[in-house]
């Protein structure tokens, strides 16, 4: 399927497929990137923002690889993940070559604070990454923030979690850009190491994005008020989009639950039955209604 009209539920099966780590290392913070958290990255900074066709992007701490393919897939000029960790890189190629799209993907063995001295800045349209939360080593997710501003040229997309969302924005605008939550996720987390002791555990993330071409003309030009007006009705449609499928079926389940009940009514001696067909109908009339709705809302899908 083309690029330009792969879907997101289409882009979201192809990364499922990519292998990932077995023995991941909690110093480094290794956890895998969902195939749902990296679709909704990679078809949102495509289809909304138009920052992955065509563009030279780089994936800092990249891991098994999942975001680097994606942006392969969606016919990125030519895609580097970065990563200080052998044994990803090893399976990032690996799962580069499984997608066919090894010729567009390359993966650099280095340590992502020392990227600046091997590699001349600014070396990138797009810096696309999941990085550590910095839970283990504090304001790693920082180090990787400023190296990401360093080497996009036009934008950067990150997560990072919602409770240090202010640290985050405070750190990025003394970068001198202007950063902005575009999305806010649940990061579902696996039971990865030996004292977790949950099977998984839901953590709220943003999607930060920084535009840097917007933040110069801010910069220049004073950025009006119709334009920030503009961002926030961005962001709520991402949000929307986000949640819609779930609002959907969730209807659609409990429609259903409801409609399996029969009620009997007793008036006196006698019993009237509710005709539960007609009940069926009504729900999935409901149903239909919101798909109905949803396509003619929802660019993105």
């Amino acid at each position: 399927m083309a690029a330009a009209s792969m879907k997101l539920k289409r882009l979201q099966h192809i990364l499922e497929e990519i292998e990932t780590f077995e023995n991941p290392k909690i110093e480094l913070e290794q956890y895998t990137t969902s195939s749902h958290i990296a679709a909704c990255i990679l078809h949102t900074a495509q289809f909304v923002y138009g920052d992955i066709t065509n563009k030279c992007v780089a994936d800092l701490g990249c891991g098994s690889g999942i975001l680097t393919i994606g942006a392969a897939l969606l016919d990125a000029r030519y895609c580097t993940g970065f990563d200080i960790d052998p044994s990803a890189l090893s399976l990032s190629v690996e799962n580069a070559a499984d997608r066919d799209v090894s010729g567009q993907c390359e993966f650099i063995l280095c340590d992502v604070k020392q990227i600046d001295k091997s590699m001349q800045l600014k070396a990138f349209d797009t810096v696309i990454m999941n990085p550590p939360f910095g839970t283990r080593e504090k304001g790693a997710d920082l180090e990787f923030l400023k190296m990401a501003v360093s080497l996009a040229t036009n934008a950067v997309y990150s997560l990072h979690k919602t409770s240090t969302r202010k640290h985050v924005i405070s750190t990025a605008k003394q970068l001198g850009v202007h950063p902005k939550v575009i999305a806010e996720l649940r990061f579902d987390l696996p039971a990865s190491y030996k004292f977790h002791k949950y099977n998984s555990v839901d953590v709220q993330v943003d999607l930060i994005q920084i535009n840097k071409v917007s933040s110069s003309t801010a910069i220049a030009c004073n950025i009006s008020l119709q334009a920030s007006t503009f961002s926030d009705i961005n962001y709520w449609f991402i949000q929307y989009y986000f949640i819609l499928d779930d609002i959907i079926w969730t209807c659609a389940q409990f429609t259903i639950n409801k409609c399996k009940t029969l009620y009997i009514y007793k008036r006196q001696k006698d019993r009237i039955e509710i005709d539960i067909k007609h009940t069926i109908m009504k729900g999935m009339l409901m149903v239909n209604v919101l798909i109905c709705w949803s396509k003619r809302r929802v660019i993105i899908e």
